[in-house]
């Protein structure tokens, strides 16, 4: 009697948190699908401020509740993007609104967030060090802040993860929140987007490249579920349909490395193709609806290949930032100071192979490496590198497939995103966190256990026992 009671515990407790997870997951799409339903029909501005506000009642809400807190950080990385634009434009919802309260979160754990270790904390914490140090020789701290603000907010994303550190199966649930978010959010941008004012395409496209890529954090625990897999496959090809018709090339680079991320998740030949399949027949399906912006985007990647145009013309003008950025980095090897970068660019001369795009205007790298180079030199660059080469070396060690083939994913999307975009994609960082979540799970699950009373630390151990098993 007494060993059978024993060997029921651990279902019994699988069975409860699968339970709260699904009730949980449901409400948090249904309200997700709810606020793009309200884009579609009452204004994109409509449908993301309630998704922000709702975000945010949950983000506060995740203080005390962890996994309501994480699926409504979620919603707000996703949106984050769009929303900067058309919903955080001053008053009370400020452009770095989301920013300022995850410091704050990361300041309310700090007893949490000083204890996180590992190599990938610690060449992001150098970084940041060695950040500061450039505002002693900046020309504009102003932007430096905002830089570094971007940075540091990770920290408060790392806090939410807390909530699959026992469970996994709420990563699962993050997808398909995130997924939903995304689809419908693109579905009424694109059904508005002759009336809507105008938004950088690789901006936007951050929305469903968010939402891609917090698929591919919860693709391996769909496998667990009924329709898990089938669920997140399909909001996978929708996004990757909407990054496409946005025309940004870095986003499309980036929604390949997630279904190359995907389809080596998919164990079977056969299952491969057929998902691979349906995902051709999805973005048929919706892009024949779309044909102007298809062939838009079409336009654009051909000509980033066509001879026809000058090399600033193929690259929207970045050709000439990044020769910029070069030369800059050549006169200063340690750097113009964290934020100097838009400033010295006013005061550069015409320079061999520039085209003369933005010649003496206040203008950002757009490019997270030009402009980590320019300011923050050499030293700075190799930072950065080793913080992204950190996952795929972490995965690797680890010695574990699908936690190596995470590594490899957060190392090219940074990589990529890097070449396009600076540091203020959420989205980027939300994957990040949740990667470093995953792979710290043992060591985030050992810092729960000291910051608690002994007691609750004792229900926590047994309850993550038959999750954790050997890897403790």
């Amino acid at each position: 009697m007494t060993t059978t009671a024993v060997s029921r515990r651990p279902h019994a407790r699988v069975s409860r948190s699968h339970g709260r997870w699904q009730r949980l997951g449901l409400t948090a799409s249904v309200l997700a699908a709810t606020g793009g339903a309200i884009g579609v029909v009452l204004g994109l501005h409509n449908g993301l401020l309630f998704l922000t506000l709702i975000g945010f009642v949950g983000a506060v809400v995740g203080l005390r509740y962890p996994a309501i807190g994480l699926l409504s950080v979620g919603i707000i990385c996703t949106t984050d993007a769009p929303a900067r634009v058309f919903v955080f434009t001053g008053g009370f919802l400020r452009f770095n609104t989301f920013n300022y309260w995850l410091v704050l979160v990361a300041v309310l754990c700090a007893p949490f967030v000083l204890r996180l270790g590992g190599a990938t904390v610690r060449t992001l914490q150098l970084f940041i060090v060695y950040l500061l140090i450039g505002f002693t020789i900046t020309p504009d701290p102003a932007a430096g802040i905002q830089h570094v603000l971007n940075i540091v907010s990770t920290f408060g994303l790392i806090v939410y993860f807390v909530a699959v550190a026992r469970d996994t199966e709420g990563l699962y649930w993050l997808g398909v929140v995130c997924g939903v978010t995304g689809a419908l959010v693109g579905l009424a941008y694109n059904l508005q987007i002759l009336v809507l004012p105008y938004i950088d395409e690789n901006a936007w496209a951050l929305c469903p490249v968010t939402a891609m890529l917090a698929i591919c954090l919860g693709y391996s625990e769909g496998g667990k579920l009924r329709g898990g897999t089938a669920t997140l496959s399909l909001l996978l090809g929708i996004n990757a349909v909407w990054v496409f018709l946005s025309a940004s090339r870095g986003g499309m680079m980036v929604a390949l490395c997630c279904v190359l991320f995907i389809t080596m998740s998919i164990s079977g030949l056969h299952r491969r193709l057929g998902a691979i399949l349906a995902a051709a027949v999805i973005v048929a399906m919706i892009a024949t609806q779309f044909t102007g912006m298809t062939d838009r985007a079409l336009f654009r990647v051909n000509k980033l290949f066509s001879s026809q145009w000058s090399a600033a013309g193929r690259t929207s003008g970045r050709s000439d930032l990044l020769i910029g950025g070069l030369y800059i980095s050549r006169q200063h090897p340690l750097g113009v100071g964290t934020g100097g970068f838009a400033k010295t660019w006013e005061q550069l001369p015409l320079l061999s192979g520039q085209s003369g795009f933005a010649a003496g205007e206040y203008k950002q790298a757009h490019s997270a490496w030009v402009k980590t180079f320019a300011e923050n030199g050499i030293p700075g660059g190799v930072l950065l590198s080793a913080f992204l080469l950190s996952f795929t070396v972490v995965g690797w060690r680890s010695r574990q497939r699908r936690l190596f083939h995470l590594g490899l994913l957060v190392t090219a999307v940074l990589a990529i995103s890097f070449a396009v975009t600076e540091f203020q994609s959420k989205g980027l960082w939300f994957l990040v966190a949740g990667v470093y979540a995953e792979m710290e799970r043992v060591q985030i699950v050992a810092i729960l256990r000291q910051l608690m009373p002994a007691e609750q630390a004792n229900r926590l151990r047994r309850a993550l026992t038959p999750r954790l098993g050997h890897a403790e």
